[in-house]
């Protein structure tokens, strides 16, 4: 019998999922765990909600309600869709909880202590009429690779391509439709250029993989890696984990913290089940394969950027063996 990890994208907890969740990630994964199980072996299904992010904190401003409401609220909307559908998850969590915070936090603290985490001063957007720090989501323009309009100041959904501050094309604050300056502020970087090597051998091993995920790696390590930012101005998401009044109005940014929600929807499942220490057998068993079935806008977080994280933990933990990306 061998043992088999599936890990699910997490959608926003901003809105009900949709058909495209449905089609793109959520149904296959529940037939492969089918398959899976029919054939006799031990399989995890993980994922849930990502509650962390400004698609939280945007609708809760349009709604006048605190993040919290919003993304508690969707949760138990999406968690009881699924569950209405037949699709059994081992545990459908969510971000904003202890266990979560926990295995986040102690993730940031392992890659700070190995060198992999540093500070920086930092451009960010910052809107003057708005008199704030804008996260990536509040600001739009033109993708100045593929010409796209209206992509988001941290990465184009068409060509894959990641932006820091003052990449974009024309941009603007979503909020109130002005453009923001580029301002420093201190923040936390992860090394990703440490990991270009390691990530460029698994690419070629990995023959398998299908090739809208190897197209989209290939671009996004064809520049080289460049370090980037882990960490955010503002109040919705996890604390980060160092001492200094500095740090207390920032949260690592969503995008590090969400990857994290596959470890630690397994460690919260071990601890349900009273074996608190079985999802090393999930994690740290090189013979167990672990799968993660996402969309394409998520392939570089999942074929770069998280197994970087896992590497630089020094801990052993399993790299994803497989990555079967929809288009949608």
């Amino acid at each position: 019998m061998s043992k088999i990890l599936i890990n699910i994208a997490w959608p926003y907890a901003n809105g009900p999922i949709h058909l495209g969740h449905v089609a793109g990630s959520l149904l296959p994964p529940d037939i492969f765990r089918r398959y899976h199980r029919l054939l006799g072996n031990e399989v995890w299904m993980v994922g849930g909600s990502d509650q962390h992010g400004t698609p939280i904190t945007v609708t809760a401003e349009k709604e006048g309600v605190t993040p919290e409401v919003i993304a508690e609220r969707y949760h138990e909307i999406n968690k009881k869709a699924i569950e209405g559908l037949g699709i059994e998850y081992t545990l459908y969590n969510k971000t904003h909880c202890a266990t979560h915070t926990e295995i986040t936090q102690w993730m940031f603290t392992r890659l700070k202590e190995n060198g992999y985490i540093y500070e920086v001063e930092e451009d960010e957007y910052y809107c003057p009429k708005c008199a704030k720090f804008l996260p990536d989501r509040y600001v739009e323009g033109e993708c100045p690779k593929c010409g796209a309009k209206n992509v988001r100041s941290d990465q184009c959904d068409s060509c894959g391509t990641t932006f820091v501050p003052g990449d974009i094309i024309s941009p603007y604050c979503t909020r109130c439709g002005s453009a923001p300056e580029v301002r420093s502020s201190k923040q936390f970087s992860l090394r990703l250029s440490a990991f270009e090597k390691p990530l460029l051998e698994t690419l070629k091993k990995n023959t398998y993989w299908r090739p809208n995920v190897k197209s989209f790696t290939e671009n996004f390590l064809k520049g080289g890696l460049k370090d980037r930012s882990i960490t955010r101005d503002m109040s919705w998401g996890i604390p980060i984990p160092v001492e200094g009044e500095e740090w207390k109005s920032k949260v690592i940014y969503v995008w590090f913290d969400a990857v994290i929600g596959y470890l630690s929807a397994s460690v919260e499942y071990s601890r349900m089940i009273g074996k608190p220490d079985y999802w090393k057998e999930f994690w740290k068993d090189p013979e167990c394969r672990s799968y993660y079935f996402i969309g394409k806008d998520n392939i570089p977080f999942h074929s770069i950027i998280w197994p970087a994280m896992l590497m630089g933990t020094e801990e052993g933990l399993n790299q994803p063996y497989d990555i079967p990306a929809n288009e949608y």
